[in-house]
C-alpha cells in the first residue's frame, strides 16, 4: 500500500473509530441516567451497608465512567510518538479493573447460588487468580502502538509478538470469554438442578435470564475482538475494545439492579 493510500485509510479509520466511540459512550451514559432511580432505591437507600456487591457495583458503574472519559480523551487527542509509546499500555491496563470487577460479580452470583460452598469458593478463587494473571500479563507483554506515517496523531493500540506467542493479545478477550462460559455453565446447571427438585422460582428464572443475556452479548463482543485482533489490519484491531468494556459495564449493572429489585419485591 502506498503512503498516500495508507494515510487516506488511516484518516477514515480514525473518523469511524471516533464516531463509534461516541455512540457507545452515549449508550453507557444513557443507561446510567435511566437507571439512577433504580440505583438510588436499591443501592444507595439499601440498609445492607457496604457489601462486596455494592462496592463492585460502584466500581463497575463509576470507575467505568472515569475510564470512559480517559478513553474519549485518548482517542480524540493528538499524541507524539514518544508519548504514545510510553503510555500505550495504560488504557488496557486501567480497563483490567473493570473486567475484574465484572467477573467478580458473576463469581459472587455463582458462589451464592451454590450456598457459599467452600469447594466452589476455592474453585472460583483459583479461576479469578488465573484470569487476573492473564489480564495483567497481556498489556505488559503484548500491547503495542500503531506506527503512523507522521506524528502527532492518535495513539492506536495494536498487538505485537511476545514470549507468550505472536497472538497473545487475544487472551485479553479470550480470557473473559472463557470465564463467562464457566460462570454461565455453573449457573445453568445449578438452576436446572434446582428446578428438577421442584424449587422453580421467579428469582431463579431472573438469574438465568439475565445471566444468559449477559453471556451471549459479552461473549459475542469478546469473540468479535478476538477476530479483529487476528486479522492483519492494525488500524482496526482495537476498534471494538471500548464498546466491549462499556457494554459489559451496562449489563453487569443491570444484573445487580434487577436482582436487588426482585429481592425488594419479595419482601
Amino acid at each position: 500500500m502506498s503512503e498516500d493510500a495508507f494515510i487516506s485509510e488511516f484518516l477514515h479509520v480514525v473518523n469511524v473509530a471516533q464516531t463509534y466511540i461516541a455512540c457507545t459512550t452515549s449508550i453507557l451514559v444513557w443507561d446510567w441516567l435511566s437507571c439512577l432511580p433504580q440505583e438510588w432505591r436499591t443501592i444507595w437507600k439499601s440498609r445492607a451497608g457496604w457489601s462486596p456487591i455494592k462496592i463492585l457495583y460502584c466500581l463497575v458503574r463509576y470507575y467505568t465512567l472515569v475510564v470512559l472519559v480517559v478513553t474519549d480523551v485518548w482517542f480524540f487527542a493528538n499524541w507524539s510518538e514518544l508519548s504514545c509509546a510510553r503510555y500505550v499500555r495504560i488504557l488496557p491496563g486501567i480497563a483490567v479493573l473493570i473486567d475484574l470487577s465484572v467477573e467478580l460479580v458473576l463469581a459472587l452470583r455463582v458462589y451464592a447460588l451454590y450456598g457459599s460452598s467452600k469447594k466452589i469458593g476455592v474453585f472460583l478463587i483459583v479461576l479469578i487468580a488465573g484470569f487476573l494473571g492473564v489480564m495483567v500479563a497481556v498489556p505488559i507483554l503484548a500491547f503495542d502502538y500503531t506506527r503512523l506515517p507522521s506524528w502527532p496523531g492518535p495513539c492506536i493500540v495494536t498487538g505485537k509478538a511476545s514470549i507468550a506467542g505472536s497472538k497473545f493479545i487475544i487472551a485479553f478477550y479470550a480470557s473473559p470469554m472463557a470465564f463467562d462460559i464457566i460462570m454461565t455453565a455453573l449457573t445453568v446447571y445449578k438452576v436446572m438442578d434446582h428446578n428438577r427438585r421442584g424449587g422453580s422460582s421467579s428469582l431463579m428464572n431472573l438469574i438465568v435470564r439475565d445471566g444468559l443475556l449477559y453471556f451471549f452479548a459479552i461473549t459475542s463482543l469478546n469473540l468479535l475482538n478476538v477476530i479483529f485482533f487476528i486479522q492483519p489490519n492494525e488500524l482496526i484491531q482495537a476498534i471494538n475494545a471500548p464498546m466491549s468494556i462499556q457494554i459489559s459495564s451496562v449489563l453487569c449493572c443491570r444484573l445487580i439492579l434487577n436482582l436487588r429489585t426482585a429481592n425488594e419485591a419479595k419482601k
